[in-house]
C-alpha cells in the first residue's frame, strides 16, 4: 500500500481530531474561552483570552471555538454591546471566515482598526481566502500585514496551500515559498513545518510511484531532514506556543515516516503521545486513535534496525 493511502481524506490542514486531549489539544486558555461562549460568560470569555499569553495561543483560542460552534445570536448581540472592543468582532470575524463568508472581512477589518497591533485580523483573511478559493496573488498584502506583526502558523499553512497545484497554483511556487520562509525564520520555529507540508502537497498533486525516489530528485529529501534539525529537532523548539508546536510535530512526524526515517519519524511520534491531529495523518488512514497506533507500531517494528 502507498504511504499516502488516503490521498482523498485529506480535507484541512487544520483538521483537529478527537485524541485523548480533544480538540482544544489541552490548551486550557482555548478550552476555557469555548466553555465561558457557551455559556454567554462574555467577561469571562475576555479574560481567557486576554490571558492566553501569545498571538499563536489567541489564535487558538478563536480557531478552538470556531470549531466548536457559537450561537450567531450571541454574537451579533456581543458586537452591539461591546462596540468599542476589539474581541467580540474578532470571534464573529473569525467564525465566519472559517465558515468561508466573505462578510467576517467587515468585522475583520473593524478588528484591525480597534488593535492595529493584532495580527489575527489579517491572518483570518487569508483563511477565508482559501475557503472561498481566491488566488493567492490577491492575498500577498494580507500575509505581508499579518507578518509585519506576528508571523502566525495557520495563515502560512493557507496560503502555502492557496499556492498548491491542487488549490489552482503550481507546485515550483509552493516550494518557492515553503523554502523562502525556511530561509528567514529562526531556528525552532514550527513555521519550518511548510516544507514538510509543502512535500506532502507535492506527491498528492504528481503522485509518483516512488515517493522517495521522488523527494530525492527535487531536492526535498535532504531539504525536509534539515528543516526539521532545525525545528522540531532543535532545543529552541521547546519554548514555541503549544499549537503551532504540535502540528509542526505532526507534520514532520508523518512526513519522515514517509521518507523511511523510522527512527526519527517514531522520536516525534513518541513525544506528540496521542495528541495528534486530522491532518496529515489522514494521510495515512482514517484518522483515528487506530490509524494512530498502527503507525506507532509500524515505526516501533521499523526504527531499532535504523539506530543498530
Amino acid at each position: 500500500m502507498s504511504p499516502l493511502a488516503n490521498v482523498d481524506s485529506m480535507l484541512d490542514p487544520q483538521s483537529l481530531t478527537a485524541s485523548p486531549a480533544g480538540p482544544s489539544l489541552g490548551h486550557v486558555w482555548a478550552e476555557r474561552f469555548r466553555q465561558s461562549l457557551a455559556t454567554a460568560d462574555l467577561n469571562s470569555a475576555l479574560d481567557a483570552y486576554t490571558d492566553a499569553p501569545s498571538w499563536e495561543d489567541r489564535w487558538f483560542c478563536l480557531e478552538h471555538a470556531s470549531r466548536s460552534g457559537v450561537d450567531p445570536e450571541l454574537l451579533d448581540s456581543w458586537c452591539d454591546g461591546w462596540p468599542e472592543h476589539v474581541l467580540p468582532f474578532l470571534t464573529r470575524g473569525a467564525v465566519h471566515a472559517r465558515a468561508g463568508a466573505t462578510s467576517s472581512a467587515v468585522d475583520l477589518s473593524r478588528a484591525s482598526e480597534l488593535d492595529p497591533t493584532n495580527p489575527i485580523p489579517w491572518g483570518q483573511l487569508i483563511v477565508v481566502s482559501r475557503v472561498v478559493g481566491r488566488p493567492a496573488a490577491d492575498v500577498e498584502h494580507f500575509l505581508s500585514e499579518m507578518m509585519s506583526r506576528t508571523a502566525l502558523y495557520e495563515p502560512h499553512v493557507d496560503y502555502l496551500l492557496m499556492l498548491s497545484a491542487n488549490h489552482g497554483g503550481t507546485t515550483e511556487a509552493m516550494l518557492a515559498f515553503a523554502r523562502e520562509v525556511c530561509l528567514v525564520v529562526p531556528t525552532g520555529s514550527p513555521l519550518r513545518a511548510l516544507l514538510a507540508i509543502a512535500a506532502l502537497d507535492a506527491m498528492l498533486s504528481d503522485e509518483p510511484k516512488d515517493h522517495q525516489a521522488y523527494l530525492r530528485e527535487n531536492g526535498l529529501f535532504d531539504e525536509v531532514l534539515m528543516a526539521a534539525g532545525q525545528s522540531v529537532f532543535h532545543e529552541s523548539f521547546e519554548v514555541q506556543p503549544l499549537v503551532p508546536a504540535l502540528k509542526a510535530l505532526n507534520a514532520f512526524a508523518v512526513v519522515l515516516s514517509v521518507l523511511g526515517q523510522d527512527d526519527l519519524a517514531l522520536m516525534l511520534v513518541n513525544r506528540i503521545g496521542n495528541t495528534f491531529t486530522d491532518w496529515p495523518l489522514s494521510l495515512l488512514g482514517p484518522p483515528t486513535i487506530e490509524t494512530w497506533d498502527e503507525l506507532r507500531l509500524r515505526l516501533t517494528d521499523k526504527a531499532p534496525q535504523m539506530t543498530r
